[in-house]
């Protein structure tokens, strides 16, 4: 179980944020409102979040697995 670098809480999973526009074809069918999906664009990564404190902890995967798997009671467990 890894530590969060920003509350200290110990944790065994991440949040990841990322952000996606999609695209809607909007009409008025009928006087009626009407979305239709069309498509999604390429998705921005913002990073990973502590599950405790809600605080961005970093950025990419890499460093998130090394907070995950690092021993909670070990002196880098603070570092980031």
């Amino acid at each position: 179980m890894g530590r969060c670098p920003k509350c200290g809480a110990e944790i065994d999973h991440l949040w990841f944020k990322e952000n996606r526009a999609s695209w809607y074809l909007f009409r008025v069918i009928d006087g009626e409102s009407n979305y239709e999906y069309d498509e999604d664009e390429e998705a921005v990564p913002y990073g990973f979040y502590c599950p405790n404190c809600w605080e961005l902890v970093c950025e990419d995967e890499e460093d998130a697995v090394e907070i995950l798997e690092r021993e909670s009671n070990s002196p880098r467990a603070w570092e980031i």
